[in-house]
């Protein structure tokens, strides 16, 4: 080998070497992209609209039977007050 081809063949030995420890390798790009599709599929099974809107619709029926109790709860009480109303007026009548 002359001194050209050896310069050469150095530069290219350098090329590979360096090739070797630069850049991403193929295991790395596959460990991201499966590393993605986890990510993916778990946002997708924790939006999914249907579960979204039973969950709704649960929550609808418990606040209208909370609103219903407080509702009914709050007439016994009027009724409760009324009642003490007319039986104070009719005292003060006698």
């Amino acid at each position: 080998m002359n001194g050209e081809n050896l310069k050469r063949v150095r530069k290219i030995s350098y090329c590979i070497k360096n090739n070797n420890e630069k850049g991403i390798t193929m295991i790395a790009l596959v460990a991201t992209l499966i590393i993605l599709l986890i990510l993916v599929s778990v946002s997708i099974l924790y939006d999914n609209p249907e579960t979204n809107i039973n969950e709704t619709n649960s929550l609808k029926e418990e606040t209208e039977s909370q609103v219903n109790e407080h509702r009914n709860m709050t007439n016994d009480l009027l009724n409760d007050i009324n009642e003490d109303l007319n039986q104070i007026e009719k005292n003060n009548k006698e």
